[in-house]
């Protein structure tokens, strides 16, 4: 199949984890044989002409972690937020400029990411030869509205309803977000036939296949020996049947995650752990872990409370440096060997520099890593981390790492994959005051066989759902929408046959949806 990509965040300057999560997106299509073209923003370089009201997408080089069949970019004044000041105006003309190339490739449909693709997929076809069919599937990593206030709230209800409206299919990365979706955007857009689908991301590949730290096989090897009915868990991780350690565990972790359907979710496996950042190149390679006899004796040397998120608002970081600011108070965190460790991207906001600086004062031994982190060095800040804590009460994918203490309730998507019933993840309410989170830490804290049964049981579920998997379920959504919307446009060419119309011009009126901005959105069609 052939399948345009649209994406204001890809492979360069890359700030989130939209960015990691397209270009996995993307190589694992690519790996199961489908044609892809990629139009992503980019930031403009030093020396770049100020951006105009219509930018050129430009070639750009390939990229070896995510080898489109081609890859235009398109310079944007604006980079590093993906809200409502983004630059999605820019990035909707520029992308338009992209027809000629789009027309050539003849895609079978389009990957929409966010809300940002709406608008670029609507200059687009504007621009393309009278009578294109070019059906869209809008893919939300996080619905916007859900968070927005104010004047923001308003452009981005009116973009999310847009994209919807055009949408041959929806998808989305939680029950949550679904949920949501079915409750107030479809009816906003008027769209209550649209399908919704809940897709969970793969364990990203170039962490899929990490070895895991001496401290969680051997917490799996335990669990096996105490529990038979856990062997698919240990042979997941590569335990030996025995159930004793191989003493094979290396320097990386995996990174664990979350997802969420008001519509139907599918296979219960992974995260991606993208989006994070680091400093100093990670940790040395002990890592902090040290070796384990399964008695979580080793886990409970890792020397990290971490919390890896962006530091935007909508995150609530600051419910990570009132739990510092509390364990500090308390005498908890030197009575438990631990450094706080925010690992926080390149955000410089205000919003940025006032968590970083309360976090400084709290804890002066705090640890802030401020630059984006590659594979090793994520992994080897996992596997340092003896406490994850992911604080915001609504996170749409909720990426973590190590065991990992979340908000419950359904509204992050770490609880779709990972389930607290069965030990993957420990669920608070992450609202709660200050105090009552900070008992909740203490008592995991105190608790090392448990934190390490935690990330065994983790990982495992991670490694239980894969790129290959994952990419097969995509196309067979993409196919099945093609499928349904076909159907409907040939019925609505019968009936209109039967009544003297043209055939032709039923099925133009069938391929033909709402509004979206200020050109006509598509429907699917025969393609």
């Amino acid at each position: 199949m052939r399948l345009l990509f649209i994406t204001i965040e890809y492979q360069s300057g890359t700030f989130s984890g939209n960015g990691i999560y397209s270009m996995q997106q993307v190589a694992a299509l690519a790996a199961a044989g489908h044609k892809v073209m990629v139009i992503a923003g980019r930031p403009a370089a030093p020396g770049d002409p100020p951006a105009s009201a219509a930018p050129a997408a430009e070639p750009a080089p390939p990229a070896a972690a995510a080898p489109a069949a081609a890859l235009l970019e398109v310079t944007l004044p604006t980079w590093g937020t993906l809200d409502a000041g983004c630059a999605w105006e820019a990035f909707a003309s520029g992308s338009a400029a992209a027809a000629a190339a789009v027309a050539a490739f003849a895609p079978a449909a389009v990957l929409g990411v966010d809300w940002h693709s709406g608008a670029a997929y609507a200059a687009l076809r504007a621009r393309l030869p009278a009578g294109t069919r070019l059906p869209y599937v809008y893919s939300n990593y996080r619905v916007f509205t859900r968070t927005a206030s104010g004047a923001d709230a308003d452009l981005l209800l009116a973009a999310e309803a847009a994209a919807v409206r055009a949408a041959a299919l929806v998808t989305c990365l939680s029950r949550s977000d679904a949920a949501f979706l079915g409750e107030r955007l479809l009816p906003a857009a008027g769209r209550g036939d649209v399908p919704v689908e809940v897709l969970l991301p793969a364990l990203r590949s170039d962490m899929a296949h990490a070895p895991l730290p001496e401290d969680i096989l051997g917490a799996a090897a335990a669990t096996t020996a105490a529990n038979p009915g856990a062997r698919p868990t240990a042979q997941r991780l590569g335990v030996p049947a025995g159930g004793a350690s191989d003493g094979s565990g290396g320097s990386s972790s995996v990174s664990l995650g979350s997802s969420r359907s008001g519509a139907r979710s599918e296979a219960r496996g992974s995260s991606s752990g993208a989006g994070s950042t680091s400093t100093s190149g990670g940790l040395s390679a002990d890592g902090g872990g040290g070796s384990s006899n399964g008695s979580g004796s080793g886990f409970g040397s890792r020397p990290y409370i971490s919390c890896f998120v962006r530091l935007s608002p909508e995150k609530e970081a600051h419910r990570f440096v009132e739990l510092v600011a509390e364990l500090e108070a308390r005498g908890a965190l030197r009575r438990h060997g631990l450094t706080p460790l925010l690992v926080a991207g390149t955000a410089d906001t205000d919003y940025a520099r006032a968590v970083k600086a309360a976090l400084r004062a709290a804890a002066p031994s705090a640890r802030v890593e401020e630059r984006f982190a590659g594979p090793a060095e994520l992994a080897a800040l996992y596997r340092g981390t003896r406490l994850n804590v992911h604080p915001p009460v609504y996170d749409a994918y909720g990426m973590t790492g190590a065991p990992s203490l979340v908000s419950g309730g359904g509204h992050v998507g770490a609880t779709d994959l990972l389930s607290a019933r069965a030990g993957e993840c420990f669920e608070v309410d992450m609202a709660a005051a200050t105090g009552a989170l900070a008992d909740a830490a203490e008592a995991l804290l105190a608790d090392a066989p448990r934190l390490a049964a935690a990330g065994a049981a983790a990982a495992s579920k991670a490694r239980a759902w894969d790129l290959d998997a994952y990419a097969r379920r995509l196309v067979a959504l993409v196919e099945a929408a093609l499928g349904a919307e076909a159907g409907a446009a040939e019925a609505v060419a019968a009936e209109a046959c039967g009544g003297g119309a043209s055939a032709e011009a039923a099925a133009a009126e069938a391929g033909t949806g709402g509004e979206l901005g200020a050109a006509e959105a598509v429907r699917l069609a025969p393609v």
